[in-house]
């Protein structure tokens, strides 16, 4: 017990700006070490604690590297780049931990200083490569930033090498690297060349098999069913496609769709325009972000959850519904859903992008209630086994305390 009582660990992270799936796994990672008696803080370039998690962020203890500097829509922009600039200044203040554990840049940046200055030893979390230097296909097409924020680093990502070099100075210093799925442990290995651990994203919260039974009973008479999808309104998530997919279904079911998610200044607009002109708004609930007790509640009384998104490098909400014991359909496109979701079993996966298969494997777990019941506790225990918070905190103790 000695060793955990006095091992001190800073979890570092670019920007707790928004409620996504990355801010998720950094504040669940932060919050499952201290319950295991571990002295950690965390440190983000700025903290927007309205817009972040604001139940979960507010009881953590996480701090601004230098001040927390809240500039509209250029928040991320400015203050990113005055963390690097100040990176000798802030590695003092990071000089008196064991170990550092490093989210996006700039906090494997900010750690390699750390490293260079006071030899203190750090590992990095891959969610993905920076995708402003390395973008996905999705990205390809749309770009990277997808408000003025972003598209500020993006332009400069883009002309500046500068950037690449120190991103990938700072990865192979890493004493461990991590990342979330095969998907990106491919990638981590092909651009940086190193041999990365995989640990999952986990979910804290399952249902048990009680309230799976009767959230079941429920549904069975509750007309009429309801689709679920989560996620921040940007183009990446391709919402544009979810309506299309929803159009298909409702010509053959009478169905209810519920998305939740933080509304984007511009796209949720478009969004809300394109249900209009389809002329399927009324069957359309875009709740914006809501409280974990809310999100949970949508979870329990709904019957299957889609994921339109394509080219995840995880995505944690196909995870976070099969832990409610929620049926799945994904892309089968070989991102993070293609990996964590079961075809056949936990639910299905739809031929990549050909809109008219993804509605027809939703509609088939909606109107077959048997399926739709064994591919629940299908689910639920294929969560359970796979991405439980206590498996994916062991593996990260395992390998900090090796290098402390």
């Amino acid at each position: 017990m000695g060793f955990v009582e006095n091992f001190r660990l800073a979890v570092l992270h670019s920007a707790f700006i928004e409620s996504g799936g990355a801010e998720r796994v950094v504040l669940d990672q932060v919050q499952s070490l201290r319950l295991k008696g571990y002295k950690v803080d965390c440190y983000g370039s700025t903290i927007n604690h309205k817009k972040c998690f604001p139940e979960v962020i507010e009881s953590l203890p996480v701090k601004p590297y230098l001040a927390n500097l809240t500039i509209p829509k250029f928040s991320y922009s400015t203050v990113l780049p005055l963390t690097m600039f100040f990176s000798g200044f802030i590695s003092k203040k990071l000089k008196n931990y064991d170990v550092l554990l490093c989210h996006h840049q700039p906090a494997p940046w900010l750690a390699y200083k750390t490293w260079l200055n006071y030899k203190i030893p750090y590992a990095c979390y891959i969610h993905h490569p920076p995708r402003f230097l390395y973008p996905r296909p999705v990205e390809k097409r749309l770009g990277w930033g997808h408000d003025y924020d972003r598209k500020v680093i993006e332009f400069l990502g883009k002309r500046l090498n500068f950037f690449r070099k120190i991103d990938r100075v700072s990865v192979l210093n890493a004493k461990k690297v991590f990342v979330n799925s095969k998907r990106v442990l491919r990638e981590v290995k092909e651009i940086y060349g190193v041999k990365p651990i995989l640990c999952y994203p986990a979910i804290k919260t399952f249902t048990t098999k009680k309230s799976l039974d009767e959230n079941f009973s429920k549904k069975k008479t509750s007309k009429p069913l309801t689709i679920l999808t989560t996620g921040r309104h940007t183009p990446h998530k391709r919402f544009d496609w979810l309506l299309k997919i929803f159009k298909k279904i409702l010509r053959e079911l009478d169905v209810f769709l519920v998305v939740v998610g933080a509304f984007h200044p511009t796209y949720t607009a478009k969004i809300r325009d394109m249900a209009s002109k389809l002329k399927i708004h009324n069957k359309i609930d875009f709740t914006g972000r809501v409280s974990e007790e809310k999100l949970k509640k949508y979870y329990s009384e709904s019957s299957v959850y889609v994921y339109t998104s394509p080219n995840e490098d995880f995505g944690l909400g196909p995870v976070e519904a099969m832990g409610f014991g929620l049926p799945v359909v994904v892309w089968g496109d070989g991102s993070g859903p293609d990996e964590t979701v079961v075809d056949g079993v936990t639910g299905f996966k739809a031929e990549p992008y050909n809109l008219e298969d993804f509605a027809q494997k939703t509609i088939k777990i909606l109107v077959d209630e048997r399926l739709r019941r064994k591919m629940a506790e299908n689910a639920l225990n294929h969560a359970k086994t796979n991405f439980s918070l206590e498996k994916h905190t062991e593996t990260l103790i395992k390998n900090l305390q090796s290098i402390a």
